[in-house]
């Protein structure tokens, strides 16, 4: 406002990566801009898988809980009650053990089957920080169930050895007059080196003055640090169990884009949530047009088991229509490859069937 007032007849240029209808307003039309979707045309960004997970609430005892609260608010007005329905029971429910629980068993189990084979990393956004001391214990725990389940059932040979070694970290503010629970789990954590090794490849090590550093660190929980301006392309998956909004929102699932390697061909965001279930309102903030290029640039996971189904299918009817409808007779494919032409046709489609199935 002061440099405002003191060149009253200046041009104001603005570059911004999560423009808002105030941008608009305040520095006037677009003179040019970079879309998501030119990014991941160009290969500068990947894209982005969204699945909806948002999980349901139960409450045992219906009556009890509304006369309890009836008793408790009394001296509130109606307004005042409904506001704190609306809210309190929302961070309650989020930040209760038995949720966090389940939440991190499902998490692992996605993570352990879709992401950690790859060699990728995730992020948890959790609802407060009590709530992120919550999931890191509760994402240990769940790992350790799943490396026994997988003793049993590993139909997708899931290295269980490699990720009973993957360690969880917690990545959030503290003060010596925060809650014991808070205080007893971030004392003695160094943030910056907990990011650094987040950041490595799972065998890297590296020295960091007297001492080594490696990657084991696979899974970092966080409240409201590094959800936005972090940058570490070695992270796939953010399950979100926060809700965000507008530019928070944007920036935050932009954390899963970044490119690596030819193995990484798209970032996921699984939403606990449910901040998928109304895009166009948690990005309120933005114009109409930035909303749909936001929402174009998410893939429902939906799409791409249609996309599989679709490319398993193809790849089957060019064996078929070969005469191999066997496809465990392995020499029967040596005979049939001998075919330039049909080899190739058949390696293009595979090639779409498992980029379809990563």
């Amino acid at each position: 406002a002061t440099l405002e007032r003191a060149m009253p007849n200046a041009t104001n240029v603005a570059y911004t990566g999560t423009p808002i209808d105030k941008t608009e307003r305040t520095f006037g039309a677009y003179i040019d801009f970079y879309t998501m979707r030119q990014a991941q045309e160009d290969g500068v960004t990947l894209a982005i898988v969204y699945e909806g997970r948002t999980h349901s609430a139960s409450v045992s005892d219906p009556k009890a809980m509304d006369a309890k609260f009836q008793d408790v608010f009394s001296e509130y007005q109606l307004s005042e009650r409904l506001q704190i329905l609306g809210y309190g029971t929302r961070d309650a429910y989020l930040d209760a053990d038995a949720t966090i629980k389940a939440k991190a068993r499902d998490m692992v189990r996605h993570y352990a089957r879709q992401v950690f084979p790859g060699g990728y990393k995730a992020q948890v956004v959790a609802n407060s920080r009590i709530a992120g001391v919550r999931y890191a214990k509760a994402l240990r725990d769940a790992i350790a169930e799943e490396v026994k389940s997988l003793a049993g059932d590993n139909p997708l040979q899931v290295n269980a050895v490699e990720l009973s070694a993957v360690e969880v970290a917690l990545v959030i503010t503290w003060s010596n007059n925060d809650e014991a629970e808070i205080k007893d789990s971030m004392k003695g954590v160094d943030t910056e080196l907990v990011v650094k090794r987040f950041k490595m490849a799972f065998d890297a090590e590296e020295a960091d003055g007297d001492q080594k550093l490696d990657g084991r660190i696979g899974i970092v929980v966080v409240n409201e640090m590094l959800v936005t301006g972090f940058d570490a392309p070695v992270e796939q998956v953010l399950y979100l169990d926060r809700v965000i909004k507008d530019h928070g929102l944007l920036q935050a699932i932009a954390r899963v884009n970044r490119v690596l390697d030819d193995g990484k061909d798209c970032g996921f965001v699984v939403d606990y949530v449910g901040v998928g279930n109304n895009l166009r309102k948690a990005l309120d903030a933005y114009t109409q047009r930035e909303q749909q290029e936001v929402i174009e640039c998410l893939t429902p996971v939906s799409e791409l088991i249609g996309d599989s189904k679709l490319a398993l299918d193809e790849t089957l009817e060019i064996l078929a229509r070969n005469g191999l409808s066997e496809t465990t007779e392995t020499e029967a494919f040596y005979d049939l490859f001998y075919d330039e032409d049909l080899r190739f046709e058949y390696l293009t489609s595979y090639r779409k069937l498992t980029h379809a199935f990563n």
